[in-house]
């Protein structure tokens, strides 16, 4: 695994589940392959595992592990990291552990994955769809970006067109917009002129 690429929620559950109990060259060896030994070391410091022992799981917490996992938010229920319940439950035999990449599987994952969604290429391979990106990170894979198709010459010519279209109708509209504008100008001065005249006309008479 490339040097600094982010850990994955099964590799920490694995690395809660045996750190301590194996030494890190052998879980290395069996569950992280793609993980040197330091990076493993590193993890687990950062992880709690080093500086200080974990709280010990009361019978309380199983109980409720089996009857909530995976349930959402099951972690923040009982004070510990989601991968320390992972850990727990493939103790408590609740999820299996993640097996080590093999080269079947690489071959399996690079044949999938630039075709297929990542949930379905883990559907296939069995595992979760992060640990497939996490591999497909590894591996260098990528996937094609999505070839856009030029418009053909009568697409452009139609579109060209429709827009014309659009424009001289607007451009109709604005001037009978105008026109009616210009009527209403002249009403108003008509309205106007009018009013005036009569008002002189009663001032003339009240004379």
């Amino acid at each position: 695994m490339s040097r600094g690429y982010a850990w994955t929620y099964d590799e920490l559950a694995l690395l809660h589940a045996y750190y301590g109990d194996l030494p890190a060259r052998e879980l290395q060896a069996i569950h992280l392959p793609g993980r040197s030994v330091s990076a493993i070391r590193s993890a687990a410091r950062a992880e709690g595992l080093i500086k200080q022992a974990q709280r010990p799981w009361t019978p309380a917490e199983d109980a409720m592990m089996r009857e909530l996992w995976p349930q959402r938010g099951l972690a923040a229920q009982l004070n510990r990291t989601p991968a320390t319940c992972r850990a727990r439950a493939m103790h408590l035999g609740l999820a299996r552990p993640t097996s080590p990449w093999t080269p079947a599987d690489d071959a399996a994952l690079r044949e999938l994955w630039q075709h297929q969604p990542a949930a379905e290429v883990a559907a296939r391979l069995g595992r979760s769809a992060g640990a497939c990106r996490a591999r497909a990170g590894v591996l260098g894979l990528t996937r094609p970006r999505p070839v856009v198709a030029e418009p053909s010459a009568a697409e452009l010519s139609a579109a060209v067109q429709d827009a014309e279209q659009a424009l001289s109708s607007i451009t109709e509209a604005l001037e009978a917009l105008q026109a009616q504008q210009s009527e209403a100008r002249r009403g108003l001065k008509r309205a106007r002129a009018l009013l005036l005249k009569r008002q002189r006309a009663a001032g003339g008479g009240e004379r």
